[in-house]
């Protein structure tokens, strides 16, 4: 099971980029796209689009860690809310507010999803608390609600997915962080017995 989410923070991002920006990461097909809006909405679609590819590419390093990121390769089709990576389709959901977008791509159905994300000036105030740290224990305050473990430690799989241990074992899901200016999210699969019905209220 496949899964990647990228954030952006759109207070800074939105302002500017570089003209020749949009042409370097749109494919042919959403570079069409991209010439039906107005210079307004375009802004927001090549945000969308590349947090889209960035969560594809951290979705599919899981399954090919020696993928190389290319983002005209990555395809993303907003009418279909699909994203066509190596040899693989995945699923888009985004969620898209005034200051802010988060994207997830995954092989699975929202409702198999748990995702969060929030300010980061909202997590704990600990001097010199690097980004990843802060979304480490963002994760683990909502993933271990009340009974957070004692000994968490971390590490990584080739491909860059987050691991997480407790107790030096290993907790069995499929996970992907993501960080930019003020902003942490992460999302995760559930078990097949579970389901996040609340994920269908705030994405699309």
């Amino acid at each position: 099971m496949l899964i990647g989410n990228d954030i952006i923070d759109l207070q800074g991002e939105s302002r500017t980029f570089h003209p020749r920006f949009p042409r370097r990461i749109l494919s042919d097909f959403e570079w069409e796209i991209y010439n039906e809006y107005d210079e307004n909405s375009r802004r927001l679609f090549v945000w969308q689009a590349w947090a889209v590819k960035e969560a594809a590419y951290k979705a599919y390093r899981q399954l090919d860690e020696n993928y190389i990121f290319s983002a005209q390769k990555i395809v993303w089709d907003p009418h279909q809310n699909t994203v066509a990576i190596g040899t693989q389709i995945l699923n888009v959901y985004m969620r898209t507010e005034a200051d802010m977008l988060h994207a997830i791509c995954s092989d699975c159905p929202l409702t198999q999803i748990s995702t969060a994300f929030t300010n980061d000036h909202k997590i704990k105030n600990i001097p010199d608390l690097k980004a990843s740290e802060k979304i480490r224990l963002f994760f683990a305050e909502n993933y271990f609600k009340d009974h957070i473990p004692k000994k968490i430690t971390w590490n990584k799989t080739p491909g860059g997915m987050p691991i997480v241990f407790v107790d030096n074992y290993r907790e069995e899901i499929s996970l992907s962080f993501s960080h930019h200016g003020r902003y942490l999210g992460y999302a995760y699969i559930l078990p097949k017995n579970h389901e996040n019905k609340e994920s269908l209220l705030h994405f699309k």
